[in-house]
């Protein structure tokens, strides 16, 4: 599909992580630096950020949320606030640990914990309060290492969570390989569940060629590439969902299926009712492809290079050959 918009380029940025989107202004982070940009002609409003562990620095990105007037931008175990133009508010730690991906849910914060118990090293989905400390512990599941640190694994394994607040529920995909999302209130109670039957979709020879292709050429791992090559796993088909995000009061899910390089995206409303399928260019250069292998492998869940608000689709493109950036902007409503 060949999706006719408006192309923003993105001079200077090396390799954005993620975009989101809010009602006035669009958030580009490229580690360490946020990007503020307009909405309606996305003139640069303001940059912000510095890499370091003291206040207002980033060791690494979990995110950058909106949430009524703030924005938040969350990173290992703090929350730094701002007004949705880019002011600094205020800093908000942890005293205890807090591993990956926090981001603000109502009054609270959602995020996860890795602990041991009983000789079992275990990743939890955890509810903070404001002020970051663990209220509830609202999901755990084994931690179980990754492939480059030595252990047999499945190169797509379908056991890292997805979660996403949305309008007073938490939308979380657990560590399944079927179509499932349970939806939780924000006291961590759950609500209900969407499952659904899946087409299963086969691991191929040029699936594996690719995936080697990631650990072959990626720089923090390819010099250990021979042997990991020889510790990889494959399960024969793909896990039901790929990734998801909630957006416009509809759930748009991404599948493993592909036609012509587009990604299925299943558009489902609040309760899971299927309201229409769209195929979408997704992760159609190596580049992004790769990113979401990495985001997958190193626990990166909302790393998303692509957003959807008022039925627009913002997804970050890439001109591989001249190395440069653009932010794509579609009609992706009818």
């Amino acid at each position: 599909m060949v999706l006719p918009g408006e192309v923003v380029p993105l001079p200077g940025m090396i390799r954005p992580e993620s975009v989101a989107v809010g009602e006035d202004y669009v958030y580009i982070t490229d580690f360490p630096t946020v990007y503020i940009f307009d909405k309606k002609d996305f003139h640069l409003v303001k940059k912000f950020g510095s890499s370091g562990e003291g206040p207002r620095e980033f060791r690494q990105f979990a995110g950058v949320y909106i949430r009524g007037d703030d924005l938040f931008v969350c990173d290992l175990g703090k929350a730094l606030i701002y007004t949705k133009d880019g002011n600094y508010k205020k800093e908000i730690k942890a005293r205890n640990f807090i591993w990956r991906e926090l981001m603000p849910v109502g009054n609270k914060f959602i995020g996860k914990g890795r602990f041991n118990e009983d000789k079992i090293e275990y990743i939890s989905l955890n509810l903070y309060d404001a002020d970051l400390n663990q209220e509830k512990q609202v999901l755990k599941y084994p931690f179980w290492g990754t492939a480059y640190l030595g252990k047999m694994s499945n190169l797509v394994d379908y056991r890292n969570i997805q979660y996403i607040p949305y309008n007073g529920s938490i939308f979380v995909k657990p560590e399944e390989k079927a179509f499932i999302i349970d939806v939780y209130d924000t006291s961590g109670k759950k609500r209900y569940r969407i499952e659904r039957d899946y087409e299963k979709i086969p691991v191929t020879d040029a699936d594996v060629k690719r995936y080697h292709d990631y650990f072959r050429t990626y720089s923090k791992v390819r010099q250990n590439y021979e042997q990991i090559k020889k510790e990889l796993g494959f399960y024969p088909v793909f896990p039901a969902i790929r990734t998801f995000t909630v957006a416009d009061d509809k759930i748009y899910v991404v599948t493993y299926k592909m036609k012509e390089g587009d990604s299925e995206v299943l558009v489902l409303d609040l309760k899971g009712k299927l309201l229409k399928t769209v195929y979408l260019p997704l992760f159609k250069t190596d580049e992004l492809f790769f990113r979401s292998i990495e985001n997958n492998i190193f626990r990166r869940i909302n790393n998303s290079t692509f957003a959807i608000k008022d039925g627009k689709l913002y997804r970050l493109i890439v001109d591989e050959e001249a190395e440069s950036w653009a932010l794509h902007v579609t009609d992706i409503s009818s």
